[in-house]
């Protein structure tokens, strides 16, 4: 399955830049796509200021967890 992320800022453009660090993500709808998001799919990373997809990342692990607010 594939899946987006949408960031407001300018995401690295090296992969030694982009794999130096640990990147996560919080949706907005609660529990969405928790349930659903498994090794294996696909993420497609939004750039919303330059409005381009700059990664395509493949899923190893999933650490979901539920939050309230």
């Amino acid at each position: 399955m594939r899946w987006a992320t949408s960031r407001g800022f300018i995401l690295p453009t090296s992969a030694a830049e982009m794999g130096g660090s640990i990147w996560f993500n919080l949706w907005k709808i609660k529990n969405r796509p928790f349930h659903d998001l498994r090794p294996g799919d696909e993420i497609l990373w939004y750039e919303s200021p330059t409005q381009h997809i700059r990664w395509r990342t493949k899923v190893e692990a999933v650490d979901a967890f539920e939050y309230s607010t």
